[in-house]
């Protein structure tokens, strides 16, 4: 009996952190661009599902990441900031060519208190299969 209710209470708790949506506030077309670069920050992980990530592009709100999840957009800026905020900052600069696609890995790590964030560059081949596995963003245009 005492074990049952403990993991009903477990699989409730982990059903709980499953909530955290993935919000975009960037649109995704730029009409002005010709050969833009598109940038992918893609969250896969299955620790810390409560949380959002805070991802700037130029100190501009990019969107809020959650689990299983991506954020893209399209920039015709030679380099780009990229910043993911948690409890911490991670922050990473891209030199960029037009026409390319970058792919930014969001890994968050689960600490003794706290969670935090770091932002790591896959190769496209990488960037893709993670990618075919998570859900896009819902766009949340009034935001921006």
């Amino acid at each position: 009996m005492k074990l049952s209710l403990l993991m009903s209470i477990v699989l409730l708790l982990l059903g709980i952190q499953s909530c955290a949506p993935t919000r975009q506030y960037v649109s995704l077309d730029n009409d002005q661009l010709t050969e833009p670069a598109r940038i992918y920050v893609i969250r896969d992980s299955f620790l810390a599902r409560s949380f959002t990530t805070k991802v700037y592009a130029n100190d501009k709100l990019v969107g809020k990441l959650g689990n299983n999840s991506y954020l893209t957009w399209e920039t015709d800026k030679p380099t780009i900031d990229v910043e993911a905020k948690l409890v911490n900052t991670a922050k990473t600069e891209l030199n960029l060519e037009a026409g390319k696609t970058y792919y930014l890995k969001n890994k968050v790590k689960l600490g003794a208190i706290t969670s935090r964030v770091k932002l790591e560059l896959l190769s496209s081949e990488e960037g893709l299969k993670v990618l075919s596995g998570v859900k896009g963003p819902r766009l949340d245009l009034a935001q921006n």
